[in-house]
């Protein structure tokens, strides 16, 4: 240790603060002086600096992250990574930035050496892994740093792992096996897949969601009410680098809910209540004692009726800094769909289809809260109460949204237009939020003082027109889509949401990626598991295809043209 370092450090423990000790701090930026998060942390495909001077987003589709400078809304660079990138996570000091690449099983870890914006630098630490590359499991879709700083957990989700890398080392620890513990219990046959990770502030607990729902105890599949969802807490050591202080230690089953909604059709004797169960749960949100967690949760019973078969869950789980975390159930649980039922004069009446990520303005009291719409292109404002309960910003069944794909407004139209959003991050103020689009490969960028898009940054470049990139683009945008934006024809009627009724769903509310959500639907011709789309056709001969819809009935997939 240097003779400064022991006098910063002799200050910082007796609490007498030599007169040049400032200028030292100062003048030493690589003190060990120690930098947190101060808050909990979880896993995003964009994620904002502790200054909030720095906003990073994957590019799944060009194997990069691009990285932007928030005064100007510029991107500063666009850093080559691993295959497929999905999360981020940044270290409280602003030195790394570690990259989940899920093809590539992988994750890339950048140094950050310049963050000034105008000798913006930063590299792949070619010191870290394999080149930059550290090897962990099978897909790993979500990482996330402690709020101390000193590991990173990523979730292999194709392998029922979780990483833990040593933050100081940029080394591999160890992998806790998720599919062989008490998270997996009573079928450990069964694929976990761990997706949504967050950790507590005191880094003691780290909560990791299970991606689709099972069959609960005494249930039934292509029942409302015979699935749960669940999420598995580790007991955590950030100090240790032992596997064994890195542990599954307890889990929290998510009951299915009443949906606000009545079954179709029947009014004497009146219709009983529809429920839906949690599940594709792809983010988990801490904030205060509370965890969010926004998922497409699944109504499966029959009849099947596309409008009411699947819908926008927030679920809360309470007491989450203790050892005994709840579902908190109907007490703080929200379903967006309700407050889509009535809009906002002069607003489009639109539902919040394929919930996938949430963000806070503050974490704790009364605040409010941002919850992304993938399918709708939405972002639905909830109000936070100071008990953690969500709550809608005008009545029972209307709450506030901002259109980030509004063909008649110019800052969300045409390349502003934000398409399929699947993350957001909001600084540490509160007043702007920033939302990765992964069809239109850009970031919106969103005043939260007057809840309006205010600029738009492209993130990577769009395939060129009338190129096989552009087609397989415009399929994305379809199937991902619950409304359909299209550009209209003279003499032909609106090309305005026409893929689903006011945007209830989309393909993808099912079929996640193009594979299944794993439920079993009660359709009118019988029982029917969603199928991965991949299965359509048999990969060794394409000329066969399989009987689709698990009868006879139907034999070809424009059969289901009627879904959309």
């Amino acid at each position: 240790m240097k003779p400064t370092d022991r006098r910063l450090l002799a200050a910082r423990t007796t609490g007498a603060i030599p007169v040049l000790s400032i200028a030292l701090v100062l003048a030493l930026p690589t003190l060990a002086l120690a930098q947190g998060w101060g808050r909990p942390t979880f896993s995003s495909p964009i994620a904002i600096s502790r200054t909030d001077r720095l906003i990073w987003a994957v590019n799944p589709n060009d194997d990069s992250v691009s990285v932007i400078r928030p005064d100007t809304n510029q991107r500063l660079a666009k850093i080559a990574v691993g295959d497929e990138p999905e999360s981020i996570a940044l270290t409280p000091d602003g030195q790394y930035a570690y990259v989940a690449n899920a093809a590539g099983s992988s994750v890339t870890v950048i140094k950050i050496n310049d963050p000034a914006w105008g000798t913006f630098n930063a590299v792949v630490d070619a010191s870290a892994g394999n080149n930059g590359h550290i090897t962990t499991g099978a897909e790993p879709w979500n990482i996330v740093t402690s709020p101390d700083g000193a590991r990173v957990f990523v979730a292999n989700s194709g392998q029922d792992t979780i990483t833990v890398i040593n933050a100081t080392t940029r080394t591999v620890i160890g992998h806790v096996d998720l599919r062989n513990s008490l998270a997996n219990d009573p079928d450990r046959s069964r694929h976990f897949q761990p997706r949504g990770l967050a950790v507590t502030a005191d880094n003691t607990k780290l909560y990791v969601t299970r991606f689709l729902s099972f069959t609960k105890p005494g249930g039934r599949q292509g029942d409302d009410s015979g699935r749960e969802g669940l999420v598995t807490v580790l007991d955590i050591n950030t100090s240790s680098t032992a596997i064994g202080d890195y542990h599954v230690a307890r889990v929290v089953p998510l009951a299915p809910q009443v949906t606000g909604f009545k079954f179709p059709g029947l009014t004497n004797p009146p219709a009983p209540d529809t429920l839906a169960f949690p599940n594709q749960l792809q983010s988990i949100v801490i904030r205060g004692d509370q965890a969010y967690l926004p998922n497409i949760a699944a109504s499966p019973t029959g009849p099947l009726r596309f409008n009411l078969d699947t819908h926008a869950f927030v679920t809360v789980i309470d007491g989450v800094n203790g050892n005994s975390p709840a579902d908190a159930g109907a007490a703080k649980f929200l379903n967006l769909h309700l407050g889509a039922r009535n809009p906002e004069l002069n607003k489009r009446k639109l539902f919040f289809a394929n919930v996938w990520a949430i963000g806070f303005t503050s974490q704790n009291g009364v605040g409010a809260a941002y919850v992304v719409s993938a399918g709708s292109d939405l972002l639905a404002k909830v109000n936070v109460a100071a008990d953690g309960k969500l709550d809608f910003t005008v009545d029972g069944d209307t709450t506030h949204y901002i259109d980030l794909n509004d063909p008649d407004n110019a800052a969300t139209s045409g390349a502003n237009a934000g398409k399929n959003p699947q993350g957001i991050a909001i600084n540490s103020t509160g007043t702007r939020a920033y939302v990765a689009n992964f069809v239109s490969r850009n970031v919106s960028v969103v005043d939260l003082t007057t809840d309006t898009v205010i600029a738009t940054v492209s993130t990577s470049d769009l395939p060129a027109p009338g190129s096989q990139g552009e087609m397989n683009l415009v399929g994305a945008e379809m199937f991902y889509s619950s409304r359909g934006n299209f550009d209209s024809i003279p003499g032909t009627n609106s090309l305005r949401d026409r893929l689903s009724s006011e945007g209830w769903q989309s393909c993808a509310s099912c079929h996640f990626k193009g594979l299944t959500d794993g439920v079993v639907w009660q359709f009118g011709a019988g029982p029917r598991k969603s199928v991965p789309l991949n299965s359509t056709f048999n990969p060794h001969n394409r000329s066969q295809q399989r009987l689709l819809n698990y009868s006879a009935i139907f034999d070809e997939v424009e059969d289901f043209e009627i879904n959309i």
